[in-house]
């Protein structure tokens, strides 16, 4: 997974986003688009004010994605430490497919 912070690498990671989702041709198109200044990126305000959203619609899709407990395994694993006068409690998702795995 690729994060994105400012504006340096938000171009690339679109254009290779829409890469793997709409195809070479359509990245193309887009990478045209962001060369010719047709497409604007948001400013590093506007990505911070989205974040939110964007995670939740990121985990709202990936929990649409793998609801189907005959399709995948789910792992979970949790470690919590102490950082900075705050106990962090980390959660590690492993994901995987059933048809990939043999079982």
């Amino acid at each position: 997974m690729m994060q994105v912070k400012n504006n340096s690498k938000l171009k690339d990671a679109i254009v290779r986003s829409v890469a793997l989702l709409q195809g070479q041709a359509a990245a193309s198109h887009y990478q045209v688009l962001f060369d010719s200044s047709q497409l604007h990126l948001p400013s590093e305000s506007s990505l911070s004010r989205a974040r939110l959203k964007v995670d939740i619609l990121l985990c709202l899709w990936h929990h649409a994605q793998v609801t189907d407990p005959s399709a995948f395994f789910v792992y979970l694993s949790s470690d919590s430490s102490p950082q900075g006068g705050y106990e962090l409690l980390m959660t590690l998702q492993d994901v995987c497919s059933r048809t990939m795995s043999g079982f």
